[in-house]
């Protein structure tokens, strides 16, 4: 209905605000398909509006680092990293700080689920550059915190964790929910990764309520795979992570989340793997691997190949087995 009224708007710029609007909140309600379309959308109108008509004056293309994310969630990895990858160097010379720390955000969250480390690090310093240098606070600690789940990856885990619960500190001050649970997972990831196992728990049951009051559903997905990993760690029977991947897999089908959908499915298959089950863990494994047309060489197709060839007999590994480049990034 939203959109319908939408397209009787006929003035260019408050056509492109209203569906800026409407793509957001979709991606906030875990309705990716939804909000690509309407991204795409938006990027198209912004084609044929000078930029200082649009709605913030803002760089047109700053809507394809919006869509970067959700083209990796929906399941076409290289597509999304091409954006960034393309778009960076003109995003400099063109955005103003506000925007520019923005689309940094969002870049951000792709690399970080691409594992291009070293290109995530570059978005994080300068978000915390640019935050602090024109009194962002947000932007400053939103930088902060990607920059201590790197360290946390290098092995520096009181640091990063130290450096990522002060920055989701400033968020927790303010009330803000926007994006929350995604930063809260990271959180997990690391106290996981410290052997901080009841620390972990408070953390991700913080962010499942969030998910339910606030209905931020962007990243439930990873959430209940976090719930597996957390239970599997506590020494809780393989049933009950097995559950909780189970519900990633089945939200992330609802959601249309592919790339969250193979990375639950390996998850899952991981823990059938030992139980004596892989058959069972190849058949499901190959089928989400099967759907993927791109990125085979990141770093989540490349682990799940990894998996199919162990679960595999000599004559499935033969059937999706492929030369391999580099990783993109």
């Amino acid at each position: 209905e939203a959109h319908r009224i939408i397209d009787r708007v006929t003035d260019q710029p408050i056509k492109v605000g209203l569906y800026k609007m409407l793509a957001g909140a979709a991606k906030h309600y875990g309705e990716f398909e939804q909000s690509l379309n309407m991204t795409v959308n938006v990027i198209q109108l912004q084609t044929t509006i000078a930029q200082s008509d649009t709605p913030t004056g803002e760089w047109p293309g700053g809507m394809k680092f919006n869509l970067a994310p959700v083209l990796w969630i929906a399941g076409f990895p290289e597509q999304a990293w091409e954006i960034v990858r393309s778009n960076r160097a003109e995003r400099d010379r063109t955005s103003g700080p506000f925007v520019r720390t923005n689309m940094m955000f969002q870049a951000a969250i792709l690399l970080r689920n691409l594992g291009c480390d070293a290109m995530l690090e570059e978005e994080a310093t300068q978000m915390s550059v640019l935050g602090a240098q024109y009194e962002m606070a947000m932007s400053q600690q939103g930088g902060d915190i990607f920059t201590g789940w790197l360290l946390a990856k290098r092995g520096e885990l009181e640091k990063g964790i130290e450096l990522t619960e002060r920055g989701i500190n400033a968020f927790r001050r303010t009330g803000h929910t926007m994006y929350q649970t995604h930063r809260l997972a990271m959180l997990v990831e690391m106290l996981l990764w410290a052997k901080r196992l009841s620390e972990a728990e408070a953390v991700l049951q913080e962010a499942l309520g969030i998910s339910e009051h606030a209905e931020e559903r962007f990243w439930d997905v990873e959430l209940y795979r976090l719930q597996g990993d957390l239970l599997l760690a506590q020494g809780a029977p393989a049933t009950q992570a097995e559950q909780s991947y189970l519900r990633a897999i089945t939200i992330a089908q609802q959601q249309g989340a592919k790339s969250l959908e193979l990375r639950a499915t390996t998850a899952l298959c991981r823990l059938l793997q030992p139980q004596g089950r892989s058959d069972e863990a190849y058949q499901a494994l190959s089928q989400i691997y099967g759907w993927f047309t791109e990125g085979f060489d990141t770093h989540d197709l490349r682990a799940t190949r990894e998996l199919l060839t162990e679960l595999a007999s000599p004559a499935q590994t033969a059937s999706f087995i492929s030369a391999t480049g580099e990783q993109p990034c």
